[in-house]
């Protein structure tokens, strides 16, 4: 009953992605970008390639909203069925209906969206707030907190050697990204957000790199965000 309520409810707040979409404001252009006075923005904006998919094209696709909706209820039904506390659920009800838009968007884009990235991040702290004050207990937060800082701050030095190393083999988008993944899956332990981090993570950044220095030969950069979304999946196996 459990996973098929959270199913559902995933289900439900995915299909508002067609509208989300819609009305999401397109990242600015390149052009544009070089007539920013602040260095510190140009460097860390996500600059869309020249034929980049609008989104507003990409939530008006045939029936969109169902597939979002399927999508979003397996991997909430799958949340509900494998979480040992059932009152850390809703957070992974938020993360699964936005979770699969943000991976259908970095597939087509190649780019998270901040203006969906930073409120997910917003209300998953309020959602986890909700889950420690129903459970009486203060360490959610605590962890919630380590798992943020350190799995934002890892990935954040990734980004910086990867830049470095090969021009960057992945976007700021996926280190904004993590900053969500690290608040839900902080509260399940060090081991499930390692796993849960690195499950996708770790095949993407090989198949990434290698990807990477492909470019050269016509090779598009492969989109990380959806390793990294469903991976989290895999800390559930061990809670």
């Amino acid at each position: 009953m459990i996973a098929l309520v959270s199913g559902l409810a995933a289900a439900l707040l995915a299909a508002f992605g067609p509208w989300v979409l819609r009305v999401l404001p397109e990242p600015p252009a390149p052009e544009e970008l070089a007539e920013l006075e602040e260095p510190d923005v140009v460097e860390e904006s996500e600059e869309p390639e020249p034929d980049k998919i609008l989104y507003a094209d990409l939530g008006s696709r045939p029936r969109l909203g169902l597939w979002l909706a399927l999508a979003a209820g397996v991997y909430g039904g799958l949340a509900g069925w494998w979480i040992s506390e059932p009152k850390l659920l809703p957070v992974w009800i938020l993360l699964a209906a936005v979770g699969v838009l943000l991976a259908y968007v970095d597939w087509h884009t190649h780019l998270l969206p901040y203006l969906i990235v930073a409120p997910t991040w917003v209300a998953s702290w309020i959602l986890i707030a909700g889950s420690a004050l129903w459970l009486k207990d203060i360490d959610v937060l605590k962890h919630a907190l380590y798992g943020d800082l350190i799995v934002f701050g890892s990935f954040w030095l990734l980004y910086l050697i990867a830049k470095i190393l090969v021009g960057g083999a992945f976007g700021y988008g996926d280190v904004r990204l993590s900053a969500v993944l690290g608040v839900v899956l902080g509260p399940l332990g060090v081991t499930p957000t390692f796993v849960g981090i690195y499950a996708g993570f770790a095949l993407g950044a090989v198949i990434g790199l290698i990807r990477q220095r492909g470019r050269l030969r016509g090779q598009a950069p492969l989109a990380f965000g959806p390793f990294m979304v469903f991976g989290a999946l895999f800390a559930l196996l061990l809670t």
